[in-house]
């Protein structure tokens, strides 16, 4: 008897059906189904969880010659693996090549090697983004090398990469291009109190729009719940969350540095909550190819803008906040109509069941994400306050580099919360939750 007959007879012998023998071995009905039918075979991870399920041994489900080639195959995609991994981080060790005497420059008649921080910084940058590139490349390689999960693998993997490069490039352009403009164009105080601004609007978004947008990711992914309700749901709690947010515009600018700019604190989070909430019902449509592209186009926009309103014009503050403020919109207009949501917004698909769902849901998130806030941010206002804004400027643009590295980091944690979100039961998600765990 064939290894898909053997376990199609264990299972209808225990009474099972093909979902709740998934459940039981952590893999998706798909899986098991396929198995059955002749078309593929398990692993030999997968083999010895069947085994110990049935209380058999391996040989009883598959013969020796059969073992023995899945073995091989196992072990071929192992070494793969390693000769990824092993890439993946020769790839990471690159970036310590910028700081060795590597490079030659000429001095006079002599020509001594150097590092790539002596060269002018026209060539240092070009340098530095090559090398940034190889590092998270090599990030890259090595966490789809580690990442081995059921059919989770294939999502995360895949996810990853579309969203990894969406961000990379628009960090990098951020980083490389708009960070010089900055300091050339903005005097050191002038980045500190841009920063206090922007700071100070990501703590009041969740408040205002009682963190609907995560609600928004949740529910859109969960298969069961109507799309077209989630996100005017989603769209009217931003809508009546930021004109309640209106009525306390006096109380915004008795604060302190911030008071003098309230008018651009309140544009920020209207067009970035806005944004965050078309972006979010994108995403939970597993259209992350047109969340990538939007991504870029929104930093390109920027990009252009901040040099025509700061290198151009001269408008200081309100220029940076303004190009942000213009690309959030341009990136919610884009989404609106290159992904159809125009067609999901309708306001008589508001339900009362679904929107206290989505809310019990999304208003004990608004703590978890003050506290993040507090942790990451407030010693801004800290160094502002004993110090100067001037000194926040310089405290600010210092921590340009650490966001680099958080910004790895985020990639894979995007790419998760969209894959955790995808499997369907219980077990699958805690089974998928933690593999990656243990792995990170």
């Amino acid at each position: 008897m064939e290894f898909n007959e053997k376990l199609r007879q264990l299972r209808k012998d225990k009474g099972l059906t093909q979902e709740e023998l998934a459940q039981m071995l952590y893999v998706s009905r798909a899986a098991v189904s396929k198995w059955e039918s002749g078309r593929g075979c398990p692993n030999i991870e997968a083999l010895k969880d069947i085994a110990e399920f049935f209380s058999l041994s391996i040989d009883e489900l598959l013969s020796g010659e059969k073992l023995l080639s899945l073995a091989e195959q196992e072990n071929k995609a192992d070494i793969r693996n390693l000769c990824k991994l092993l890439w993946g981080i020769a790839d990471m060790l690159s970036i310590l090549l910028i700081f060795l005497p590597l490079f030659p420059k000429e001095a006079g008649d002599a020509v001594y090697a150097v590092n790539i921080f002596c060269y002018d910084e026209g060539i240092r940058t070009v340098y530095l983004f090559l090398f940034s590139l190889l590092f998270l490349s090599g990030v890259l390689g090595v966490i789809f090398s580690e990442l081995k999960f059921y059919r989770g693998s294939r999502i995360i993997s895949a996810v990853s990469l579309i969203l990894g490069i969406g961000t990379v490039i628009s960090k990098l352009m951020t980083y490389v291009v708009l960070t010089p403009l900055y300091t050339h164009t903005l005097t050191t105080a002038e980045f500190g109190i841009v920063e206090l601004v922007v700071q100070t609007a990501n703590l009041l978004m969740p408040l205002v729009a009682l963190g609907i947008n995560q609600a928004v990711l949740r529910f859109g992914m969960d298969g069961e719940t109507d799309r077209g309700s989630v996100l005017t749901t989603g769209l009217a709690v931003n809508i009546i969350g930021f004109l309640i947010f209106l009525l306390f515009y006096p109380v915004v600018r008795m604060v302190p540095t911030i008071g003098d700019h309230a008018l651009l604190v309140y544009l920020f989070i209207f067009c970035a909550t806005t944004h965050y909430l078309f972006a979010y019902c994108i995403k939970s449509m597993h259209r992350a190819t047109l969340f990538t592209i939007c991504v870029i186009i929104g930093t390109a926009i920027t990009v252009v803008l901040d040099i025509l309103f700061l290198a151009v014009w001269d408008m200081g503050i309100v220029g940076y906040i303004l190009a942000i403020a213009l690309s959030d919109l341009t990136c919610s207009i884009i989404l609106i109509f290159a992904g159809k949501l125009y067609k999901l917004i309708r306001f008589d698909k508001l339900k009362k069941t679904i929107t206290k769902a989505m809310l019990r849901y999304s208003i004990p998130l608004i703590p978890n994400s003050a506290l993040w806030w507090i942790t990451d941010y407030s010693d801004r206002y800290m160094v502002t306050v004993m110090v100067s804004e001037a000194a926040n400027g310089l405290y600010s643009l210092a921590y340009r580099l650490p966001n680099m590295l958080i910004m790895v980091c985020g990639i894979f944690m995007d790419a998760w919360q969209m894959s955790v979100l995808s499997e369907k039961s219980r077990l699958e998600r805690q089974k998928f939750f933690t593999n990656v765990f243990a792995m990170y």
